[in-house]
C-alpha cells in the first residue's frame, strides 16, 4: 500500500459563506420586489452587495462545496444592485417628470 495515497478520517471542514450568501442574496431579492414602490432599494441594494462580497470571497479562497449556492449568492446580488439603481433611476426621473409638468 503506498503511503501517499492514504485518505484521512477526518472529514472536509464545510463553509456557511455559500450559503449565508444564497440567503442574503434572495433576501434582497425578495424585499426589493416587495418594497419597490416604497424604498425596498434601502434593504436591496446592502444586501446585493453583501451576497456579492461573500460570493467573491467564495471564489477566491476557493470553497468548493455548494457551488450552486455560491453562484445564487453571485446572481441574486447583482440583480438586487441592479433592480435597486434602477429603482433610484425611475424615482429621480419620475420626480423631474411630475415637478416639470407642475411648472407649466
Amino acid at each position: 500500500m503506498d503511503e501517499h495515497n492514504v485518505v484521512s478520517g477526518a472529514p472536509e471542514e464545510k463553509s456557511s459563506l455559500p450559503l449565508i450568501s444564497m440567503i442574503l442574496g434572495i433576501a434582497g431579492a425578495v424585499l426589493s420586489v416587495l418594497f419597490w414602490c416604497c424604498a425596498g432599494y434601502f434593504v436591496g441594494v446592502p444586501l446585493g452587495i453583501a451576497a456579492l462580497i461573500l460570493a467573491i470571497t467564495c471564489k477566491q479562497k476557493g470553497i468548493t462545496q455548494d457551488k450552486g449556492y455560491t453562484l445564487t449568492g453571485l446572481i441574486t446580488g447583482i440583480v438586487c444592485i441592479v433592480a435597486g439603481l434602477a429603482a433610484v433611476v425611475y424615482w429621480i426621473v419620475y420626480g423631474a417628470v411630475m415637478i416639470g409638468s407642475m411648472a407649466m
